[in-house]
């Protein structure tokens, strides 16, 4: 009815971050915002059975747990038949994983078994046991790079040296087709006990200096070390090693000569957590356009927006900018509060000049770590190998080839961020030559006013439009949050509705933030409108009724003195009706059917009066027949003939509208609600025939558009809603009219479809009387 981590001490799987995590408000302590990912990549609790201690797992023993997030949980453990410790990572939702969940754990295995690079944590082998999915993969002694920086910034050297070999790594990767997209602090391992470190930066087996990097000292290297990581971490090739002290570093530029300099930083990073990877030579996609992926604090401008076509190599460079600005400062380029306000500063606000939080950083490493973070992919480092170069030059000290921002290119960036002084000068400029011209050429000072006002007035509507557009992707993200937190996966986690309230009243102070009814402005009026009505979807999600039919009161009060000023105005009457519609969708919840009635006939009015000023528009066509649809639903249930006259015009033009090629969500779902009301009415009159033809029809539309992303929540929850009432009458009206023992079981199996829909519904409103009442009436049926 449209209402419709383990105990492992430093051991740096500890900090390892699920691809799944949840939109966890980010504290300043914390150097690593959490990941955003599609709501139905989150798992649910992981099985008793798949975490018992010492657990023997096909090959493995399983040692301990040492870390765990929103999809996966990471195991200590022995591979029997290579007597070696691994690290190995099982689907949190072990057997209950769905196929998406399957496909992205796969994805993140596949993406990195691909890769043997001694900066990325291998892969070892790819399965599954007894209905488990799990991979094994190099064991890591040793920090994050998240836990070093918790005890401060890195030396600016010590900086250096670990993202050039994680630059090397990422060129690797990206050069066989794989962009990583997660890149963070906390997907950087440090090992610890390596004999590969020292083969990156050989040290003097005499040298006894103990490396410090923040709170943490790593000495020399003994034998026992060294057995241990070889079972953990593959290394390459004897005859590869002491080559070069870059080692494998080598190989990402040749251009660049092998420079032999006393390591400062005594680890050997490693690259993990491929689980939001893509592949850019095949179909790697798990997420719709307009999705945000990734963690905010990390992310670039393009991915963001939800511009995932846009996130290609570029964007892994952004990221590496933005750990060598967290390495040499100590927080990342931007964070706040909360996720929302970080990806908004990702897209519009500039960086903060490293140097202005550490002055001891370098001036060419500042510029290296600024030009890499550009909001515009085009003035980034054009691959992770020329940044690494960069940083080569930087640490042989040798000039850079990036140069700072000129004072030209700062001003005008300081301009742009204070469009307001900046149209005041221009406006005070031309004011003085205005003066200039009165007292040595008079006869052109009417010239020169009017050239003043056009400029003010063209200057003034560029910034308009340009403030515009930011808004508006501010609110997109935004809401886009707000269609994820209504899936499925948000509504029915019990674990996750804490998290899912946070979100969900982070995003009614966002849309009450800014629109101001009693401004003059019609479209300050209509954008204020129309966050009234995004609140009212808040609360409804909140299962706040009270709240969300006064939010949408306020909603339709704006519009209705917008339609008083502009009485031809066919998109404010539509916009009306739909408001209406809401209105007596939330009196229906609440069981009072009167006045659910009385708003169902204004919305019928609204959305007619729509359709009389412009009759082509297939949006106020689909309006009309949403309203009618409800009108006729409560006519047939009071005022029989009434409802039948009523029913008649309602499938003319429903039909009409379901026969027109290019039909959107809205207009299909509109069109199989419809259906559903005549489906109504012939069982009613004992046509089961016809009742079952038109569940039939409904059925089918909606399997078409059960692919296709819903517009807003009310939407969504009227999808959910539709789909429960035609698999409960498509399921009824199958068993009555079914032969065989077989017909009527599969009608059996379609109500009890309809009755977990049901179920999810009533999981966000658990009070609401529609949803209530069909369920029991559809158990007494069965």
């Amino acid at each position: 009815m449209g209402m419709a981590s383990g105990n492992g001490g430093r051991k740096a799987h500890q900090d390892l971050e699920s691809n799944e995590a949840t939109l966890d408000h980010l504290k300043p302590s914390e150097m690593d915002a959490p990941t955003l990912a599609p709501a139905s990549s989150l798992a649910s609790p992981v099985p008793d059975s798949v975490n018992p201690p010492l657990q023997t797992f096909g090959d493995y023993q399983i040692l301990r747990e040492i870390a765990r997030g929103g999809m996966g949980v990471v195991y200590q453990a022995k591979q029997i038949s290579l007597n070696r410790i691994v690290a190995m990572k099982m689907i949190l939702s072990g057997q209950l994983a769905s196929e998406d969940d399957v496909k992205r754990f796969y994805l993140e295995a596949e993406s990195a078994a691909g890769l043997d690079h001694p900066a990325i944590v291998p892969i070892f082998e790819i399965g599954s046991h007894n209905g488990q999915h799990f991979f094994s993969m190099g064991y890591i002694d040793g920090p994050s790079l998240a836990n070093i920086l918790k005890d401060g910034p890195l030396a600016p050297r010590q900086a250096a040296e670990c993202l050039a070999r994680v630059c090397d790594a990422i060129q690797y990767a990206h050069d066989r087709g794989v962009i990583h997209r997660d890149l963070k602090p906390g997907n950087i391992l440090l090992a610890t006990e390596s004999a590969s470190a020292a083969m990156l930066n050989p040290l003097d087996p005499r040298d006894q200096t103990k490396h410090t990097v923040g709170k943490h000292t790593v000495g020399k290297q003994t034998a026992t070390n060294i057995s241990v990581a070889n079972n953990a971490v593959a290394s390459p090739p004897e005859n590869s090693r002491s080559k070069s002290r870059v080692g494998p570093l080598r190989a990402v530029d040749s251009s660049i000569s092998h420079r032999k300099t006393t390591s400062e930083f005594p680890y050997l990073p490693k690259v993990t957590d491929f689980g939001l990877a893509k592949q850019l030579h095949g179909n790697s996609e798990l997420t719709g356009t307009g999705q945000v992926l990734g963690t905010p604090s990390y992310m670039p401008p393009e991915q963001a927006d939800g511009r995932g076509a846009n996130v290609g190599p570029l964007a892994d460079v952004y990221a590496l900018g933005a750990i060598l600005y967290c390495m040499l400062t100590g927080r990342p380029p931007f964070q706040s509060a909360n996720p929302i306000d970080t990806i908004i500063q990702v897209i519009k606000e500039p960086a903060i000049a490293p140097r202005q939080l550490n002055p001891s950083i370098p001036r060419d490493l500042e510029t290296i770590c600024l030009k890499a973070i550009e909001k515009s992919p085009l003035k980034r480092y054009g691959s992770a190998r020329e940044m690494r170069a960069e940083l080569e030059r930087f640490l042989a000290g040798e000039p850079i080839e990036a140069r700072p921002i000129s004072a030209v290119e700062r001003a005008s960036r300081w301009l742009w961020r204070h469009p307001m002084v900046a149209l005041m000068g221009l406006v005070i400029l031309f004011a003085t030559a205005s003066v200039i011209g009165i007292i040595y050429a008079s006869n052109r000072r009417l010239e020169t006013e009017r050239d003043i006002a056009l400029v003010a007035k063209e200057a003034a509507k560029a910034q308009s439009l340009l403030a515009e557009k930011r808004l508006e992707k501010a609110i997109g993200a935004v809401d886009q949050m707000m269609v994820r937190t209504a899936s499925e996966r948000w509504a029915t986690r019990p674990e996750l509705q804490e998290e899912r309230q946070r979100v969900l009243e982070d995003a009614v102070a966002f849309y009450e933030s800014f629109g101001d009814e009693n401004e003059q402005d019609a479209r300050v009026q209509a954008e204020a409108a129309k966050s009234q009505m995004r609140v009212s979807e808040a609360y409804l999600m909140l299962n706040n009724l009270e709240a969300s039919l006064k939010a949408a009161q306020k909603s339709l009060a704006i519009y209705e003195r917008l339609i008083h000023l502009f009485p031809k105005s066919p998109n404010y009457l539509s916009a009306a009706s739909e408001v209406s519609m809401a209105i007596a969708n939330t009196y229906a919840l609440s069981g009072k059917y009167a006045q659910a009635k009385s708003n169902y006939s204004f919305a019928t009015e609204l959305a007619k009066l729509a359709l009389e000023l412009d009759g082509k528009d297939r949006s106020f066509q689909t309006r009309s027949v949403e309203a009618k649809s409800h009108q006729v639903y409560f006519l047939l249930a009071t005022d029989t003939a009434a409802g039948q006259a009523a029913l008649q015009d309602l499938m003319l033009d429903a039909r009409k509208l379901g026969e027109q090629d290019g039909g959107e969500f809205v207009e299909r779902l509109t069109f199989a609600f419809a259906l559903t009301v005549e489906g109504a009415y012939s069982t009613s009159n004992n046509d089961l025939n016809g009742g079952a033809r038109c569940y039939d029809q409904a059925w089918t539309v909606l399997q078409e558009i059960s692919g296709l992303p819903p517009p807003n929540t009310r939407q969504a929850a009227q999808y959910k809603y539709t789909r429960a009432i035609v698999a409960v009458q498509r399921g009824l009206v199958g068993s009555l009219r079914g032969k065989s023992m077989q017909e009527k079981e599969l009608g059996l199996v379609q109500m009890q479809e309809g009755i977990e829909l049901l179920d999810q519904l009533l999981l966000v409103n658990p009070k609401a009387f529609p949803y209530r009442i069909i369920k029991i009436q559809t158990i007494s049926a069965r």
